[in-house]
């Protein structure tokens, strides 16, 4: 009877681990291995949304939304792209809060491959099967329409799976009021006309978002509590989100990078019950505007960066150690989320404070 071969083998995993067999048996497993890192899924918002919420107070105080539009009669196009160049969005910590669970939604319902899809981040909802237009000013844009459940929405808004009927009505209440807040929008357009520049101007008020609820199948007992104001959640409640185009307007082209898991992440990174304060929140947008524009490693003056996040207010009122201190809580809660991974305090020549952000441009995965 021939004797069977044996053989020693080393074989080496993508990650240089080796696997060793003897007599063609395992000794160490795949499973054994340890489980590569997972990636971060990073998500697209509109550039010009998180640009224009960056806007300082001193600038909310002056600008409205400002957006090319189309025109006709004996006008000349002078800027044929549209663009929305400046808005004064000033939100709440919750709004800011509501606001990235939407996105997360919008993200997850959409199409967010095909960047050549009509439907490329716009939504679930489609009448007819048509991407929902509507006219801002002259132009025609296109509107995303997300239609979600009602625990869809409280789970991406809390970055966690259960909630309690407080979170419940705090967040119907919360995006209700969110839809009627309008917002100063104006339509500008450089034009040329028998061969002098013009302008052209409209100016009205929009709101972010606009919201249907819709409650199918539901029992008359049902029916008769919520004609009489009761909260009645069932598994077939459901929100239609119209956005406002400037969510993912020249997203295709011109867009800031977010994690997908945000909330998660905050409510990891900051303590049971308090709230992410306005300049973590603002310093958030500015890093993730930076990182989206690969300049990982940003400078910025410290009296510029009192006042984008909103704490130049305290200098003025000789209170620097308080706004020294909302500004260390979010250089630490940036950090936490993975989004900043050090920041460096030094004298210029000038004599002028200076920050420097080296931000990741991989950001971590969470457990």
């Amino acid at each position: 009877m021939e004797k069977k071969a044996t053989e020693d083998t080393i074989l080496t995993t993508e990650d240089g681990q080796a696997l060793v067999t003897q007599n063609n048996e395992k000794i160490i497993t795949q499973t054994d291995l340890p489980e590569p890192e997972k990636k971060t899924v990073m998500i697209r918002q509109g550039g010009h949304l998180t640009e224009q919420m960056l806007l300082s107070e001193k600038d909310r105080l002056n600008r409205g939304l400002l957006s090319d539009y189309n025109t006709q009669n004996n006008a000349t196009i002078i800027n044929e792209t549209s663009e929305i160049e400046d808005i004064g969005i000033n939100l709440s910590s919750p709004e800011r809060k509501l606001v990235t669970a939407i996105r997360s939604l919008l993200y997850e319902k959409s199409e967010n491959k095909d960047i050549k899809s009509e439907r490329f981040y716009m939504g679930n909802h489609f009448p007819d099967g048509l991407v929902v237009k509507a006219k801002l000013g002259d132009q025609t844009m296109a509107v995303p329409h997300l239609l979600i459940k009602k625990k869809e929405l409280y789970k991406a808004y809390l970055g966690q799976d259960s909630y309690a009927g407080k979170d419940q009505k705090h967040i119907d209440d919360l995006l209700l009021k969110f839809s009627n807040r309008q917002f100063k929008t104006v339509y500008k357009q450089h034009i040329e006309i028998d061969g002098q520049k013009k302008v052209n101007r409209i100016t009205d008020h929009l709101p972010l978002i606009r919201i249907k609820q819709i409650d199918k199948g539901l029992t008359m007992k049902e029916d008769e509590l919520i004609s009489q104001g009761e909260d009645v959640i069932t598994g077939n409640s459901e929100y239609l989100l119209s956005l406002n185009p400037i969510w993912v307007d020249q997203i295709k082209t011109k867009w800031v990078e977010y994690p997908h898991d945000l909330n998660q992440r905050l409510r990891k990174a900051v303590d049971h019950g308090n709230e992410i304060t306005p300049a973590t929140n603002t310093l958030i947008d500015y890093l993730c505007h930076q990182r989206s524009t690969k300049n990982l490693n940003t400078q910025i003056n410290e009296d510029n960066l009192f006042s984008k996040l909103g704490l130049d207010k305290y200098i003025k009122r000789r209170e620097r150690k308080r706004a020294e201190n909302f500004l260390q809580e979010a250089f630490e809660v940036c950090r936490k989320i993975g989004l900043l991974q050090n920041v460096n305090k030094a004298t210029g020549a000038q004599g002028q404070t200076k920050y420097t952000f080296t931000i990741n441009d991989e950001m971590p995965a969470i457990a």
